[in-house]
């Protein structure tokens, strides 16, 4: 954390989802309140999203935020390798 960092910008949360649990910024609106609420976000992508991911090999989620999209690729096509890139520090692991 650095001095322009509010207090509590980097507290996460673990949230359990559809696809499996997820680790979050517990103050990243609306995402984390969506994950929370709901167990989901923005599932409408994803089940389009997966017509293309079904017998795939490989997947590259970029820009995977918390990885949520790339959870739900990974149970969609159990035999592939899904490569989740996300370039914000904060989320990333």
């Amino acid at each position: 954390m650095t001095k322009q960092d509010p207090p509590g910008a980097f507290d996460v949360v673990t949230l359990s989802t559809r696809h499996g649990d997820v680790v979050t910024l517990a103050n990243d609106k609306p995402i984390s309140a969506a994950l929370s609420m709901y167990g989901e976000w923005a599932q409408i992508e994803i089940e389009f999203l997966s017509q293309f991911v079904r017998g795939s090999e490989m997947i590259v989620d970029a820009g995977s935020h918390v990885g949520v999209h790339a959870c739900a690729f990974a149970d969609m096509a159990p035999g592939a390798t899904v490569h989740a890139f996300e370039p914000q520090p904060a989320l990333h692991a």
